[in-house]
């Protein structure tokens, strides 16, 4: 059985045959982001295309996507905690690269330690508590 929000998705697409705005369900993200990543709507043929390619999106989005609210790492490493190696990593490689040529580094490098829990729709009291520190 679709979620109720899949549910309306759909039944929008075959309405207007294309993607404009609205969220999928869960981690999946929003609809907005389909059509920015490639600049254009999606038109589908059916109701079956249109599963199907937002079927593929989600495992795009959640397995290869780097989302910059969780310092690039993919959902799926962030979920399955690979997300602490991965930034131990990066944080290694951007140390040797600024011992190497140090000149072409003004300031600190990247935060690559792990971030802390991630609302898809914070409160505007929350982000603002998150930008004082």
């Amino acid at each position: 059985m679709l979620q109720p929000q899949t549910a309306a998705l759909l039944a929008r697409l075959r309405q207007s045959r294309r993607v404009r705005e609205g969220c999928l369900t869960g981690a999946a993200g929003c609809l907005t982001h389909l059509s920015t990543e490639s600049g254009q709507a999606h038109p589908f043929a059916s109701t079956q295309d249109a599963k199907a390619w937002v079927a593929r999106f989600v495992v795009w989005y959640n397995t290869e996507h780097r989302h910059s609210a969780i310092r690039f790492v993919t959902p799926e490493a962030r979920h399955f905690g690979l997300d602490a190696a991965l930034l131990a990593q990066r944080h290694q490689v951007y140390q040797r690269a600024r011992a190497r040529h140090p000149e072409r580094w003004s300031r600190d490098t990247r935060d690559w330690t792990p971030a802390g829990p991630v609302r898809l729709n914070p409160s505007p009291e929350a982000q603002e508590l998150q930008r004082i520190g």
